[in-house]
C-alpha cells in the first residue's frame, strides 16, 4: 500500500502548461534566412540570364519569376522557418514530459490535401495534354513527391522525457527565450523547458531547486542549440 501512494505521488503533476515557441534559436534562423535568400537570388539571376538569351522582350518573364521566387522564399520563411511548436509540459517529482506537435490551424490538414490533388491533377494534365510523359520526370517528380507527402500529411505528436532529476548536475537559464535546460553532464544538450511568461520561469527554477541536486549550478546565459 505504501508503495502504491509513493508511486502515485511521485507521478503526481506538480506543475503543468502548454506554451508556443520557435524551435530554433535566433542565430539559427537568421543562417536558415539568409541561405535562402542567397538561393533564391541565385535562382532569379540564372533565370534572368537564360531568359534574355533564349526569349525576346524577357523583361516581363524575369519580373514575373521574380515575383514568384520572392512569394515562395517568403512562404518558406514564415511556414518552415519560422513555424512554431506546441509544446505541452508536464512536471512530476520524478521526471519532466513534455508533449509537443507543429502549430498549424485546424483547417490545415485539408487546405495541404486540396493543394497537393490539385498539383498532381495539374502535372498529370500537362502529361496527357502533351502526349509526354517524360514531363512527369526530373525536377517536376521531385515537386510529385512532395505533393504526395502533403496527401498524406498528418500532424504528429511526439513525445519527450526527462531523465530522472537526480541525475541532473547543471541548469542553463535563458531569460530572453524564456527557457530553462536541464543537463546531466554534457551541457550542449539537454532536457529543454519553454515558457510562455517569465513568472512561470521564476516558479519552475524554484520547483527544481527542491528536486535537483543541492550541488547543481545553475548559469544565465543564451542557449544557442
Amino acid at each position: 500500500m505504501q508503495k502504491q501512494l509513493k508511486a502515485q505521488e511521485e507521478h503526481t503533476p506538480l506543475m503543468s502548461w502548454t506554451t508556443k515557441a520557435i524551435p530554433a534559436s535566433p542565430r539559427k534562423i537568421r543562417q536558415a534566412e539568409l541561405q535562402i535568400i542567397v538561393g533564391f537570388s541565385l535562382i532569379f539571376l540564372y533565370a534572368a540570364w537564360l531568359a534574355s538569351v533564349k526569349i525576346d522582350n524577357s523583361i516581363g518573364i524575369s519580373a514575373t519569376t521574380g515575383l514568384a521566387l520572392i512569394a515562395f522564399a517568403t512562404y518558406i520563411i514564415m511556414v518552415i522557418v519560422r513555424q512554431k511548436t506546441v509544446y505541452n509540459y508536464t512536471i512530476s517529482s520524478e521526471k519532466g514530459r513534455v508533449d509537443y506537435y507543429l502549430h498549424y490551424p485546424d483547417f490545415a490538414g485539408t487546405l495541404f490535401k486540396s493543394i497537393a490533388a490539385l498539383a498532381i491533377l495539374s502535372f498529370i494534365g500537362t502529361a496527357i495534354y502533351t502526349g509526354s510523359f517524360l514531363f512527369l520526370i526530373g525536377p517536376v517528380a521531385m515537386a510529385l513527391a512532395s505533393a504526395q507527402f502533403l496527401l498524406f500529411w498528418k500532424n504528429e505528436t511526439h513525445t519527450r522525457n526527462s531523465t530522472l532529476w537526480h541525475n541532473y548536475n547543471f541548469v542553463t537559464v535563458d531569460h530572453e527565450r524564456l527557457m530553462v535546460i536541464t543537463h546531466c553532464t554534457d551541457q550542449t544538450v539537454g532536457f529543454e523547458a519553454r515558457f510562455p511568461d517569465k513568472q512561470l520561469l521564476e516558479k519552475y527554477l524554484k520547483t527544481l531547486k527542491t528536486l535537483l541536486p543541492e550541488t547543481a549550478i545553475y548559469t544565465q546565459k543564451k542557449w544557442e542549440q
